[in-house]
Formats: C-alpha cells, sequence, structure tokens
C-alpha cells in the first residue's frame, strides 16, 4: 500500500483519538495489518502525534490567529496534525507532500475553506520550522510552557495555605469541641 493510504489511515486514528481523548490499540492494529508496508511509519507517526499533541495543539492555536482554537473542525485539527508531525519530524517526506496529502484529505473529508485554512496554518509551521524545532528541543524557552507553569506553581501555593486553612480550621473544631464537652 502507498504512503498516501497511510496518510488517510493516520488522519482517521488521529481524528478518532482527538474525538475521544484517547489512543485506541485495536484501530491502530487494524490500519498496521491492514498497510503492513507502511506498519512502521504508521505506528511512529501516531505515537508521535500522541506523544506530542499538545506542543502541536498550543502552536496551531497560535498560528490561527483570529480563529478560536475551539473552533477548528476535529478533521481539519486531526489533518493539520498529522501534516505538522510529518513537517517538523519525519525527514522522508517532503514539507510540501504533507501539506498536499493534507489538502487533499480536507477536500474529501471537510470543505474547500478547511483546505484553505489548513493551507495558510501548514505554511506558517513550514515558514516557522526551525523556531517550532528549537521550542521543541527547549520547552523552557516557550513562552506560554514557562507562563502555564508558574500558573500552576501559583495554584500549587494557593491550595496549600487552603489546606492549611482547614487543618486550622479542624483543629479550632476540635478544641472548641473539647471545651463544650469539659
Amino acid at each position: 500500500m502507498s504512503r498516501q493510504k497511510a496518510r488517510e489511515s493516520l488522519f482517521l486514528l488521529v481524528f478518532e483519538r482527538i474525538s475521544n481523548g484517547e489512543t485506541n490499540a485495536l484501530t491502530l492494529e487494524h490500519y498496521s495489518k491492514a498497510l503492513a508496508q507502511q506498519q512502521e511509519y504508521i505506528k511512529t507517526v501516531y505515537e508521535g502525534v500522541d506523544t506530542h499533541y499538545l506542543f502541536m495543539q498550543r502552536h496551531i492555536a497560535k498560528l490561527s490567529k483570529g480563529f478560536s482554537f475551539e473552533r477548528i473542525y476535529k478533521v481539519d485539527l486531526s489533518l493539520l496534525a498529522v501534516a505538522f508531525y510529518e513537517i517538523l519530524f519525519v525527514e522522508d517526506v517532503p514539507d510540501l507532500v504533507a501539506v498536499s496529502e493534507s489538502l487533499e484529505l480536507a477536500k474529501r473529508y471537510s470543505s474547500e475553506k478547511s483546505a484553505k485554512f489548513i493551507h495558510g496554518i501548514l505554511s506558517n509551521v513550514i515558514k516557522d520550522k526551525e523556531r517550532l524545532l528549537h521550542l521543541f528541543a527547549h520547552p523552557e524557552e516557550d513562552v506560554d510552557v514557562v507562563e502555564k507553569a508558574e500558573v500552576v506553581e501559583e495554584v500549587d501555593v494557593i491550595e496549600k495555605k487552603e489546606a492549611s486553612v482547614e487543618n486550622a480550621d479542624i483543629e479550632n473544631i476540635d478544641a472548641v469541641e473539647a471545651e463544650v464537652r469539659a
């Protein structure tokens, strides 16, 4: 089977993962067996998309200026994720082939407007490829990741303070109950 068919299978696997919120080993096995010649490619890209999905999601959201990430069709997001991963991490797939194949699948599974939207995002991924690879290798330099870590740290501090207040209240209740009993 061709790489083109394998890419379509990947798109369907990623769509299922995005729709269900988790991977499905049975579906992966089905497509891998059906496309035995492309089995390694399918597994590598699927696992890569799954592992690095949050990184790709964050940067797709940044690149879709003026368009809320939540409004992106899951079909389009699935196509973007596969092509994004191929552009950044699959050396034997030329960037323009990843884009072209993604656009063909968009025309078949989504809409003409979606194909234009996907083309715009992927063009920017290609243009920003070196920067994106750098941010991937150095997540501490990714402003969103650093800001998110700071927010998580602040939430942890607040939760610890709330827990100590709750513990103090419980101790005070115990003391009050002891006084009442006395």
